[in-house]
């Protein structure tokens, strides 16, 4: 399901420049938001990890519908959790990455 210029531009209008594309495969794009702190506190505090990066993904996810992104987790669920996979795009947006804060001595 490839996605269309036209498409993200719409997307960028109606969720502003934050959003982050992730390809599965050879065309399957997926688009997320950034986070809200509400849904990224509510992903790190949880001890059931999978539920709930399910949980926030989908929370974030404005591109294809839900049903789509069942779909491919259902095909390959390890697209959630790998390395860069979905979890990681949408948490790295949210600043949870590596390179993110610089410690300065004072």
């Amino acid at each position: 399901m490839p996605i269309s210029q036209k498409q993200i531009d719409e997307l960028k209008a109606q969720h502003g420049d934050t959003l982050i594309g992730v390809v599965v495969g050879i065309d399957d794009t997926f688009i997320f938001k950034r986070p809200s702190r509400a849904d990224f506190d509510r992903w790190y505090d949880s001890d059931r990890k999978v539920a709930a990066a399910r949980e926030l993904t989908q929370a974030c996810l404005v591109y294809p519908d839900r049903d789509s992104y069942i779909a491919t987790l259902d095909k390959m669920p390890g697209v959630l959790m790998c390395n860069s996979g979905f979890l990681d795009a949408v948490v790295n947006s949210a600043g949870f990455q590596q390179g993110s804060v610089t410690l300065k001595k004072l």
